[in-house]
């Protein structure tokens, strides 16, 4: 009888062992964690020492695949242009956020005129192309944080942060932007300047939404094109008013939630 005790109470111990090792358990599958999962959910950290490498998208992401996107700066949809600061560091806030890195930021610094013509809409553009080609899947995550800083120098009237899906544009046309006067209509959210200081954004994904005015994809959620991913994107300019916009500020650690 002790016998058969001390079997039933071991099974019941190894019970409880796997018990906790399932909580613990890495998943498996097509949304699988990286073998480092501490970092599955970095996106782009700024921090490798060459251009354009300190831009690659962070190949331990989740489900990014073999073949992980690049960064770029498009100054008012005219040209490609990085300005990298490796040695640039972000003072410490409190508790830094998860993925947080000391070592480098991307600084985005351009000038251009906005006719106010009521036709055109130039903007400079900040953009992480998830992969080389095709879509990324964002199901497994609900929203995406950044670090930013806006400098005193920049006056920007329009400030929006934007995901690019298939419904809004074909993967292989992301190299031209807004150029021709050709408005996408992506899901995105408004920015504001930070003043100065070093802000972290929060963006859930059910918050974007896309611009009136113009044609609207359907299902119009964001939600129903999450499978469908093309690119992150940080957009500036006057918003079709007269003027010379001054675009200055820095962007660090995107990553998904």
């Amino acid at each position: 009888m002790k016998s058969y005790s001390k079997i039933i109470g071991l099974l019941a111990l190894l019970t409880a062992m796997g018990a906790v090792g399932c909580k613990n358990k890495v998943p498996t599958g097509s949304g699988a964690y990286p073998a480092n999962p501490t970092d599955y959910t970095t996106v782009v950290n700024f921090d490798g020492p060459l251009q354009p490498d300190f831009g690659a998208v962070n190949t331990t992401l989740l489900d990014v695949g073999a073949k992980p996107g690049t960064t770029s700066i498009l100054n008012g949809g005219l040209q490609n242009a990085v300005d990298w600061d490796v040695t640039y560091h972000i003072p410490v806030l409190g508790t830094p956020p998860t993925g947080d890195s000391t070592t480098g930021a991307l600084h985005d610094i351009f000038s251009f005129a906005d006719p106010g013509d009521g036709v055109s809409y130039p903007s400079n553009q900040i953009r992480v192309r998830m992969t080389a080609t095709g879509y990324y899947d964002l199901t497994n995550f609900s929203g995406v944080k950044f670090m930013m800083m806006t400098n005193s120098g920049d006056d920007a009237l329009k400030r929006r942060f934007m995901i690019a899906v298939g419904a809004t544009l074909p993967p292989s046309d992301d190299s031209s932007g807004y150029s021709n006067n050709t408005k996408r209509n992506n899901f995105g959210v408004l920015l504001s300047s930070t003043n100065g200081a070093w802000s972290q954004s929060a963006i859930a994904f059910t918050s974007l939404t896309q611009e009136s005015g113009y044609a609207a994809v359907s299902p119009p959620d964001f939600g129903s094109h999450m499978k469908e991913v093309i690119w992150l994107q940080w957009s500036e300019g006057r918003n079709n008013v007269a003027g010379t916009c001054h675009v200055d500020y820095w962007l660090d650690t995107v990553e998904f939630y």
